[in-house]
């Protein structure tokens, strides 16, 4: 016995392994079906689960098995994906900023320590050393300073070019982690409206068997307890169970959606670093030393901005990925939890 959870043909029927393609039919269709054709099926899938012989144990737990293979392949394979993504995220947080590995830990704290985040604390270094103000107050002061500066400005050249390199290699990381985020964004999303057709069938099949034990002339005796003591409340349970897990999709896919806005707005930042860091550099071999002032400030200003970007964002990051990570493993104890 199977139960369709789509209208999109027999093959849909639940036992049906679901390729991204099919998931994508699913979504597809569960949005275009709309309530009205929601009713039919629910009615087609009751009738055929209460047209058994209640004496047969074999029927009872062929009808009860249906039930709960109501979209077992979505909600597998949404777990599996989540469990993925989880995966992903961890990995792009060691690589761009280095969180320590204990996700409580990272939502206490952010580390800096990672590529990006090591490069622009050693570019704000530099840019430091290279303040003018100290070589504009010692040529006040009478002490000749110009020329030790231009010095200590030509020394840097290639230390900066290296970190702004640096910068430039982990912004393209950034770039490539949110085509890989979006990816797995796409395909929960995909699983996210595959289960949410299964929940809006599992409630409508509700109603239509209460329905039926409602009117006159239902079923009765043992094919009547049979119907509201097992079959009604196994069908409750799975609603319930589904819709835990399309919570715990929809959380996946926001969670990935926060991290890849936190990526845009990181290259963004890094983009006004570069542009600022390499201004002031331009600068320096056109002005003045007071001319530099204000390059200089408006790089260490910017570099500035990141950090605090950085030190708000992280952690906020860190304990989505971390709730996201509880909310999954309550999910799993649950789907556990077989019904006797």
């Amino acid at each position: 016995m199977t139960i369709e959870t789509s209208n999109i043909g027999k093959e849909s029927a639940i036992g049906v392994t679901l390729g991204e393609k099919r998931i994508r039919a699913l979504a597809m269709a569960s949005h275009d079906a709309g309530l009205d054709e929601l009713g039919p099926r629910a009615s087609t899938a009751v009738a055929e689960l209460i047209d058994i012989d209640p004496r047969d144990p074999m029927d009872r737990a062929r009808a009860l098995d249906a039930v709960d293979a109501i979209g077992w392949e979505a909600r597998d394979s949404a777990a599996v994906q989540a469990q993925r993504l989880v995966g992903r995220l961890r990995e792009h947080s060691l690589r761009s900023w280095r969180w320590p590995g204990s996700l409580l830990a990272i939502a206490g704290q952010s580390a800096w320590g990672g590529p990006v985040a090591r490069s622009l604390a050693e570019l704000r270094l530099e840019f430091e050393k290279l303040d003018p103000a100290w070589a504009i107050a010692a040529t006040w002061a009478g002490t000749p300073a110009i020329e030790p500066y231009l010095v200590r400005l030509e020394r840097s050249d290639d230390v900066i070019d290296a970190i702004i390199r640096s910068l430039g290699g982990g912004r393209e990381q950034l770039k490539r982690d949110d085509v890989a985020l979006l990816r797995e964004q796409t395909s929960m999303a995909q699983f996210e409206y595959a289960l949410a057709d299964a929940v809006a069938l599992t409630t409508a099949m509700e109603a239509a068997m209460g329905e039926c034990l409602a009117k006159r002339g239902g079923p009765e005796g043992r094919r009547r307890r049979f119907i509201a003591d097992e079959l009604l409340v196994r069908l409750r349970r799975r609603t319930v169970d589904l819709r835990e897990q399309r919570s715990v999709i929809a959380a996946a896919v926001g969670v990935a959606g926060s991290i890849v806005e936190h990526n845009r707005e990181t290259i963004r930042r890094i983009d006004r670093a570069i542009d600022a860091a390499t201004g002031a550099r331009r600068m320096a071999e056109l002005v003045d030393l007071d001319g530099l002032v204000a390059p200089f400030n408006d790089t260490l200003d910017g570099l500035d901005e990141i950090a605090c970007f950085a030190a708000d964002s992280v952690p906020r990051l860190a304990r989505s990925i971390l709730g996201l990570t509880q909310l999954m493993s309550g999910a799993g104890r649950s789907a556990t939890t077989k019904v006797a």
